[in-house]
């Protein structure tokens, strides 16, 4: 994605990290239970990797890959971490076999896929039969006034408009979606105006 392409440069930079620093934190609790030792774990859009970096901290001997559509981004993920597989491609197309994960995450990204129910569909197709789909969704809808003014102040200052590179759906469309592809939800919270999703396969 030639946003991301933009920002990679800078998206190590406690200016963007702040964010993720709890957030990430936060999504490693929610979905431990989640992690058996030895799985296959995807993130999509994983930007330059540091999601995986935390979950390989959990010491579960786990098996890390990462996607993500903007080049620069793969490119200092895989300087950063080169024990992770790291590819570039779009999440509608993913270059893995039917039931190749135990888990896929998706945090703080799933608003600017155009074509959500492919991407779904892919996270179904190679999801194992038991396996989770892990989302992190910012409930936009409950954002003060005041807050998405400073959040669209924040993304037009990096060559960013949330309003014409993201396509927010309301919550009960992505469990919809979800459920159309057999991924059934199981887990889900609302905490500090985000949502978060584990769907599990059937």
């Amino acid at each position: 994605m030639a946003i991301h392409d933009r920002v990679a440069k800078i998206y190590d930079t406690i200016l963007f990290q702040f964010f993720y620093l709890w957030s990430h934190k936060y999504s490693t609790g929610f979905i431990k239970d989640f992690l058996p030792k030895n799985s296959r774990i995807l993130d999509i859009a994983c930007a330059t990797g540091n999601f995986l970096y935390k979950l390989q901290n959990l010491g579960m001997d786990l098996k890390l890959f990462g996607v993500d559509e903007s080049q620069a981004m793969i490119k200092r993920a895989q300087r950063k971490f080169q024990n992770i597989d790291f590819i570039t491609c779009k999440a509608e197309g993913l270059p893995f076999t039917k039931e190749y994960f135990d888990l896929i995450t998706i945090c703080d990204a799933f608003y600017y896929f155009k074509d959500k129910e492919k991407v779904i569909s892919e996270c179904s197709r190679v999801l194992k039969a038991g396996g989770c789909l892990f989302i992190f969704y910012p409930a936009i809808d409950l954002f003060p006034q005041l807050f998405l003014k400073i959040i669209k102040w924040f993304s037009r200052y990096f060559f960013f408009n949330l309003e014409q590179d993201t396509h927010f759906i309301p919550v009960n469309e992505l469990v919809k979606l979800a459920d159309k592809y057999d991924l059934k939800l199981i887990k889900k919270k609302l905490k500090s105006l985000n949502w978060f999703f584990v769907f599990q396969k059937t």
